[in-house]
């Protein structure tokens, strides 16, 4: 029996595979069906229509407007709005509604942990029912007649609680930041000439820093089937693609002491003044596994990784930035293997592929429709906000790296320095607004 808890093996579990799917042929199957499927509605209201080779499926008839009125009268939820909105207003009732929501659908806790604060004993529903305000809301809780939701209380034996990978800290679709101008980030419209193109969503799982290290779920994308595999790792984000560049004293009496560091662009880049074009190359190199086939960035002009012992079962593809999807065949809920510097793995798992619908975004592909929110280090003074600087070698703080958040820094200040080889160095701390919003050279990370 394994011993990894069924939290990490409910966050790990990937597949079954599908069959390899060639997207090219997708396409034309479903262009095939779309004209079969105008056909025959074509037939069902009586018009002689031919269609050879004309996708109209896509063509949606407007709703009449009595229609349009008729149905938004019958899905119409105003007054069950207001209702919840004046019990969630209200202590009292919100938290009773949580009570009665843990009755049918209890979650399951974790109990007699060392160091976690007990909870305060529950009131029985008994208790609870003397308020007048709470039994009427009892009453019309229990006057619903819809029952399929409830569960009984042995259900909780088979319920996790919610994880930090169930949860989406984006309230909309995020566009690619680096898509602007490009056409290959856009669907073409029906009118045009171009080729169609498929909707193709992805699942990004990293490497777990705490043991057993399983793979977690950090964001989910849309791509188009034009795009490419470069364009899928410009938009990958990950904490170790940006890493701050060290800026080394020009003086030789200095013996190359780093002086301070400093974030790079969005173009991949630091300060003018830093040590060599050489070292622009670090935290380059990256490299796509599919079926085999090894497609890398063509940035690093070294490799970072040395061959191991054994035959080598890879082949050599071409660039990522070259490989386009419609290009490949791939197999859904197979996992993909990713690996770029500092030896930092990640898997990539295709969900669905698809056909364009007409609610769908038109422009700003690959999109982010899912990213779980990431462990940010609070400041080490206030403990109050979030760390966005990394003060090195300050004795004032007691430990060698020391986490703060900029009012902090500032009210502390620099300390003066009484010992020429005493120096503090400040390290910024990367934010969740550089994944996936700088690039290098060629538009990406």
């Amino acid at each position: 029996m394994s011993t990894v808890g069924p939290r990490f093996v409910e966050n790990s579990t990937i597949g079954p595979p599908s069959q390899p799917i060639n997207i090219k042929d997708f396409l034309e199957s479903a262009k095939a069906r779309n004209v079969r499927i105008a056909n025959v509605l074509a037939a069902f209201r009586g018009e002689a229509m031919e269609l050879d080779g004309e996708d109209t499926v896509g063509e949606y008839e407007p709703i009449p407007e009595d229609l349009k009125a008729q149905i938004e009268e019958e899905c119409r939820i105003d007054d069950e709005g207001a209702e919840a909105r004046r019990i969630l207003k209200n202590h009292k009732l919100s938290k009773f509604l949580s009570f009665y929501h843990e009755i049918w659908r209890p979650s399951q806790r974790v109990v007699d942990v060392k160091g976690k604060k007990k909870e305060s004993p529950e009131i029985p529903l008994n208790e609870q029912l003397k308020d007048q305000e709470i039994a009427l809301a009892y009453e019309v809780l229990q006057s619903v007649p819809l029952r399929s939701w409830r569960t009984p209380p042995q259900a909780s034996h088979y319920i996790r609680p919610v994880q930090n990978s169930d949860r989406n800290v984006l309230t909309s679709v995020r566009a690619n930041p680096l898509s602007e101008g490009d056409s290959n980030s856009s669907i073409p419209r029906r009118d045009s000439h171009e080729t169609a193109v498929a909707l193709i969503t992805y699942t990004h799982y990293t490497r777990s820093t705490a043991k057993p290290h399983p793979y977690r779920l950090i964001s989910q994308h849309v791509a188009l089937s034009s795009q490419t595999l470069g364009d899928i790792w410009d938009n990958l984000p990950c904490d170790h693609k940006v890493l701050p560049v060290p800026k080394v004293a020009d003086s030789a009496d200095a013996g190359g002491a780093i002086l301070e560091y400093a974030v790079p662009d969005r173009h991949g880049e630091g300060d003018e003044d830093m040590e060599d074009e050489g070292d622009d190359e670090e935290g380059r190199g990256a490299a796509i596994v599919i079926h085999d086939v090894v497609y890398g960035d063509g940035l690093s002009k070294e490799d970072f990784a040395e061959k191991g012992p054994g035959k080598v079962v890879l082949k050599r593809g071409g660039l990522m930035h070259d490989a386009r999807l419609v290009d490949l065949e791939l197999r859904l809920h197979h996992p993909y293997w990713c690996l770029h510097q500092g030896d930092c793995e990640h898997m990539l798992v295709f969900k669905e592929i698809r056909l364009p619908h007409p609610t769908d975004p038109s422009e700003g592909y690959p999109l982010t429709v899912r990213r779980t929110p990431s462990p940010h280090p609070r400041c080490q003074i206030c403990n109050a906000n979030g760390a966005e600087i990394a003060i090195v070698g300050d004795v004032r703080l007691g430990v060698n790296v020391a986490l703060l958040c900029k009012g902090c820094w500032k009210a502390l200040g620099l300390p003066e320095e009484t010992d020429e080889e005493d120096t503090v160095l400040l390290v910024p701390l990367l934010k969740d607004s550089f994944y996936g919003a700088v690039g290098n050279e060629r538009g990406g990370i």
